[in-house]
């Protein structure tokens, strides 16, 4: 945490790193022994407002771009044929994979299977996820989830829905997150080819609203961990309420969300802090989505204590089975302790699917009280056979910056069906808001998939500056269970030398590990999570092993779930990390 301490200043300086809010869907189809050309795939799912379509190139492949994450059922269609639906779970910043084979039958009758299987080959980026379900079930929160990926100490830039934010938001309203380690395409600019990506709720055709309760206390805590000048904590009860709501306003037409907290934490830190959020949704026939969010955070903190208002207007355009637009506008008015300033964002981009080709082009402009910068961008994404290749170059021009900095990846699908793959990267990363800002990150991994619903990658990667060199050895493994156990480790070994601070190169580690069940007690259930982490920065000469756990018990009431939850972190008390004790509850309708 200490390495995000030292970073954190620099966050209010980053651009956008535009449309990280969606995923894509791919797949390939087979009829025979063969690829087969022509065939319908349509997409629908509660997260998406209208259903999706397109058809097969001539290599049995298809491209969906641009959707929402959750739950699909995907459809394939051919006449003659038997008609085939899948589930695929799309996942933040990522590309989901459902492949087909259709029989023939003249009746042309359906088959479901609600089978989903994970595949570790289509997504060029390396990342790490968590969902809705996981990060309901960590001690740490949803906000502090980044810190257990690979590399989640040593600093990155944080996105909510597309902007960046340094302020504490609602644990409650935040849905996905998912951590960019490395091969990061050109759409995106990042901190060493890094970035801590959040999504927040969005409404649906269901009317949902919760109501949340978080208690803390300054005698559950340790010391360790307290901002200097942060407000003094009283020693009772601390209360941090939120509420959030959604649904829909016309059916399949208009739905809304929005959230509002307020209150004080003493977890880990001493901080006070309340916002609001609020979002609509329209869809404007078939082809067209837009999307306007709100957010007024306000932190008060012993560290850089400010309000932020934003406001940005997303609008998707979707023109037959191949063309893809998107637009993200935005505006930021941040008052902190060193003055007001407010940042205007536009990105656009273009996506068009040419065979087994999916070409990508666009342009990002910010203007704010920092450097105004304005980028550009192309690339290409290509499969065939089991190969995925994705080259892309990005042009970034602002008073500190003037310069091409191209990206290229390329994985190699071992059996062909996604389950096996290796992967290697190679980019440059020239900020446009910082001087002297040229990085360049190389990467080699495996990944394979464990059963249906796991998976384990491992990557080498190297980052370099030009006063800065670091070489990790990254791991991320996950496995779940029938949605009743869940456990993950992730693993970093960083070598690194900080010739602008120090001589010496310096060997870092951090690991997490973490095993959680659900039990079934009659109607409610019980479940439990333990978190063992383990930090030791030779840089800093500081090591430390705590233990956390979390407890949740939930008692369903006809259509209203109520879950009572405990966090505990550094349960045993490793005297060189924070301890602490939150209890909350949720009512969910």
């Amino acid at each position: 945490m200490r390495y995000r301490g030292v970073l954190f200043a620099l966050w209010l300086t980053f651009p956008a790193l535009a449309n990280i809010t969606t995923a894509a869907l791919t797949g390939r189809v087979i009829i025979g022994h063969s690829s087969h050309a022509g065939v319908a795939v349509t997409v629908s799912s509660s997260a998406l407002q209208q259903p999706r379509a397109t058809i097969t190139n001539a290599s049995g492949r298809y491209w969906l771009g641009a959707l929402p994450p959750g739950t699909y059922e995907v459809t394939f269609s051919l006449a003659g044929h038997t008609t085939l639906t899948k589930r695929a779970v799309l996942e933040l910043g990522r590309v989901a994979r459902a492949d087909a084979t259709l029989e023939p039958n003249p009746d042309e009758d359906s088959t479901t299977s609600t089978a989903t299987t994970i595949t570790v080959a289509d997504t060029i980026a390396i990342t790490t996820h968590f969902d809705d379900r996981a990060l309901d079930r960590l001690p740490t929160g949803r906000l502090a989830s980044a810190s257990l990926a690979p590399g989640g100490q040593f600093g990155s830039i944080s996105v909510l829905d597309g902007v960046p934010f340094s302020a504490v938001t609602s644990e409650e309203t935040i849905e996905q997150t998912t951590i960019v380690r490395g091969a990061t395409p050109v759409e995106w600019e990042s901190f060493f080819g890094t970035a801590d990506v959040f999504r927040t709720r969005s409404g649906g055709e269901e009317l949902s609203f919760t109501l949340r309760n978080t208690i803390t206390d300054p005698n559950w805590n340790s010391n360790v961990g307290y901002d200097p000048g942060a407000p003094e904590p009283e020693n009772d009860l601390m209360h941090f309420g939120e509420a959030t709501a959604g649904g829909r306003i016309v059916s399949q037409r208009l739905w809304f969300f929005a959230g509002a907290w307020r209150g004080e934490q003493a977890f880990p830190n001493a901080q006070r802090f309340d916002g609001t959020l609020a979002k609509i949704d329209a869809q404007l026939g078939h082809a067209h989505h837009v999307g306007v969010h709100y957010t007024d955070t306000s932190q008060h903190t012993g560290f850089l204590p400010f309000d932020r208002d934003t406001v940005s207007l997303r609008y998707t355009a979707v023109a037959g089975a191949r063309l893809t637009s998107e637009v993200v506008a935005a505006r930021t008015w941040t008052e902190a302790s060193s003055g007001e300033a407010s940042t205007e964002f536009l990105s656009a981009r273009t996506s068009y699917v040419l065979g087994d080709h999916v070409v990508t082009a666009g342009f990002s402009n910010d203007d704010g009280a920092g450097p105004s910068y304005a980028s550009f961008y192309a690339s290409d994404r290509w499969s065939s056979q089991r190969w995925n290749v994705y080259a892309g170059v990005r042009h970034d021009d602002s008073e500190f910056v003037d310069r091409w900095s191209p990206r290229v990846a390329i994985s190699y699908d071992l059996r062909g069906n996604g389950t096996q793959a290796i992967a290697a990267s190679w980019g440059e990363y020239a900020i446009a808001a910082q001087p002297a800002s040229l990085q360049r990150v190389s990467s080699l991994g495996y990944a394979t998939a464990i059963g249906n619903s796991g998976s384990a990658r491992v990557d080498i990667i190297r980052r370099e500056s030009r006063n800065f060199w670091q070489n990790e050895l990254q791991l991320d493994a996950r496995y779940r269970l029938l949605d009743r156990f869940e456990a993950g480790a992730t693993y970093t070994l960083a070598n690194q030398s900080r010739s602008a601070f120090i001589s010496p190169s310096s060997l870092d580690q951090v690991a997490n590990v973490w095993v959680g069940a659900e039990l079934p007690v009659g109607n409610h259930e019980f479940g439990v999570t333990l978190l063992q982490r383990y930090m030791d920065f030779d840089f800093f000469g500081f090591s430390t092993a705590p233990t956390d756990v979390a407890l949740r018990y939930a008692i369903p009431f006809s259509r209203l779930g109520f879950l009572v939850a405990a966090d505990a972190t550094n349960i045993f008390d490793d005297h060189d990390a924070p301890r602490a004790v939150r209890l909350w509850f949720r009512v969910r309708v």
